[in-house]
């Protein structure tokens, strides 16, 4: 590859600009896009590779993926979500963007889709690898993990994993994100919402344990540090922001539980307010075969 500096630069204007953001955004852009190249970096994706990405969002991954697969290689993007999920800018506005523009060639992307399906558009082809990248969490429980990965061992030769590593923290400023995504995981297991972030909360032992049910073998394990991702401080943040009311309404008239989880957001933000800005949690990932 390039220069990083001049490869992240490069990808990350390929990525949709929103009107008026100004520099606050394009910083944003640059950083998450360094961490997918990071990822991409350990993945060592081939030129001309043939590849699936599950849970592609608005593309962070996707415009690394296209650039490492070259010309002659090809992605398909797929998604569960709407095309107008996500804000300010919606899943299929930004892959729109994108194909749009110098990679639309190497993309085709399917919103509304889930690859466990039979007759879906995503595996109805065979693949040189699948990505999964800070997807995970997105899953409704352990159990639809497995039949993702069964689906994808039929049609890939090897897996691309990435997720943040949800185990203690290394640095005391990375705790307010563990805390959040704990708290994240716990609402979820009571309210099962479509829209959140954290729906299920994994540790490398249990993706491994999944991978292993589903016949996959990891062959290489890595762990790539982004302190500076934005991912804490807007996890954080969503949670902090959380009404009473909404508690109410996930209680279902368990005052037990509301007020076990208001005694977690106290902790939480208890947390924040000791330090100056949040790090987000080291990301683990693999490659298996």
């Amino acid at each position: 590859m390039a220069d990083n500096n001049e490869l992240i630069e490069r990808l990350a204007a390929a990525m949709p600009q929103l009107p008026g953001a100004g520099q606050k955004h394009q910083e944003i852009t640059l950083t998450q896009t360094s961490h997918r190249v990071k990822l991409v970096q350990e993945w060592q994706i081939a030129q001309s590779s043939s590849v699936l990405e599950i849970g592609c969002g608005q593309g962070d991954t996707s415009v690394v993926v296209a650039d490492a697969v070259g010309p002659n290689g090809n992605l398909t993007c797929v998604d569960i979500a709407e095309e107008d999920y996500g804000s300010p800018l919606t899943v299929g506005e930004s892959m729109k963007h994108l194909k749009n523009g110098k990679y639309g060639e190497r993309i085709e992307y399917h919103f509304n889709t889930d690859a466990t399906k039979p007759g879906n558009p995503a595996t109805a082809k065979n693949y040189d690898a699948a990505i999964l990248s800070h997807c995970s969490f997105y899953f409704n429980s352990p159990s639809e993990l497995v039949e993702m990965l069964k689906a994808l061992r039929r049609v890939s030769k090897k897996l691309y994993f990435a997720e943040h590593l949800a185990y203690i923290p290394e640095s005391p400023a990375q705790m307010p994100h563990f805390l959040a995504l704990s708290i994240h995981a716990q609402i979820q297991a009571r309210a099962g919402s479509q829209q959140a972030n954290i729906r299920t909360l994994f540790t490398p032992d249990m993706i491994k344990e999944a991978c292993q049910e589903a016949g996959w073998n990891i062959t290489k394990e890595f762990t790539v540090k982004t302190p500076e991702l934005q991912d804490a401080g807007w996890e954080v943040s969503d949670l902090l922001s959380t009404k009473d009311e909404t508690l109410d309404t996930y209680a279902k008239g368990d005052n037990k539980w509301k007020q076990l989880i208001k005694a977690h957001l106290e902790v939480l933000r208890d947390c924040r307010k000791r330090f100056d800005k949040c790090e987000t949690l080291p990301t683990w990932g693999f490659i298996a075969e």
